[in-house]
């Protein structure tokens, strides 16, 4: 019985891990050409284009890819025309 319980529950962290980074997925691919728009309407120091950047940032998996995705992409002035469209095409390191 507690094997059967140890593998339910590796399987459900497993599931949540798999739904975060497609609901985290699905929303960057909302967002990104909300972002860039707003860049290039209002600035990068509009408080539009601020929020849009900090929620971007909050995207990434906690640890290291988000530390990496927030130093690359957020906290770099010029980093958000690096952003790729579709997050698939982050290098390893930055996303999920």
């Amino acid at each position: 019985m507690e094997n059967i319980n140890r593998l339910f529950s590796t399987a459900t962290f497993l599931y949540g891990i798999h739904k975060d980074k497609s609901v985290a997925e699905d929303t960057y691919r909302k967002l990104y050409p909300v972002l860039v728009s707003t860049i290039r309407r209002q600035g990068r120091d509009s408080q539009q284009a601020k929020d849009l950047l900090s929620l971007m940032g909050s995207l990434p998996s906690y640890g290291v890819q988000r530390r990496n995705f927030k130093r690359r992409y957020i906290d770099n002035v010029s980093g958000w025309k690096k952003l790729p469209e579709d997050p698939k095409n982050f290098p390893y390191g930055y996303w999920y």
